[in-house]
């Protein structure tokens, strides 16, 4: 598995497993904004107890932008460590990565965040490493 940020020895890390997804557009990448960081996120987030990579990748994209979505295949997976300062612990998310395809826009949702598409000069603004090398792979740059 493929690693970014720096695995400080002695240090405990929480690991926080989660499933993302990456939507391609004309050669953009549909992201969600943070208000909080300022950066960019890939859609999805942390894997709740019984549930699989799949299931917690539709549960986020409904709950975050409030689309269906068509999941394609796995393409990859790696691992981010880093000090969360909101939850003042270091983190090691397990990141895995799906290819996706927007399907049905859920009216009734309530959506957290909206999707936005950013180019590949905009990649650099990803929150995490493992969502820039990801976007980048699969962008081909």
């Amino acid at each position: 598995m493929k690693e970014f940020g720096e695995k400080i020895k002695g240090v405990e890390y929480f690991v926080r497993p989660g499933s993302y997804g990456i939507c391609l557009k004309d050669e953009c990448v549909g992201v969600i904004k943070s208000s909080v960081f300022d950066k960019y996120f890939l859609i999805g987030g942390g894997i709740e107890k019984g549930e699989t990579e799949i299931e917690a990748l539709r549960r986020e994209a409904i709950e975050e932008i409030g689309f269906e979505i068509e999941i394609l295949e796995k393409i990859g997976a790696a691992t981010d460590y880093f000090y969360a300062e909101f939850d003042r612990k270091y983190i090691a998310k397990e990141c895995n990565f799906h290819r996706i395809e927007l399907a049905e826009k859920i009216e009734t949702t309530t959506a957290v965040s909206r999707l936005v598409w950013i180019t590949k000069d905009e990649l650099e603004n990803m929150y995490h490493k493992s969502h820039q090398w990801i976007a980048e792979r699969e962008l081909k740059l």
